[in-house]
């Protein structure tokens, strides 16, 4: 794995670990969740968390 696949990776984990815990805390809901997730999605275009998608 690159430096640069690894980094994105990561980038993309930690902003969803970040949006889920605003989701269990009630801050955002399950469709503002999904929505972040899509837009997430298109830019970072993770290849291994798109494998193991993260759920709420």
């Amino acid at each position: 794995m690159s430096e640069e696949m690894f980094n994105t990776e990561k980038d993309y984990g930690i902003t969803m670990a970040i949006a889920k815990s605003m989701l269990e805390k009630g801050l955002i809901t399950i469709s503002e969740y999904d929505q972040f997730n899509e837009e997430m999605m298109q830019k970072y275009k993770p290849k291994l968390a798109s494998l193991f998608a993260i759920l709420p």
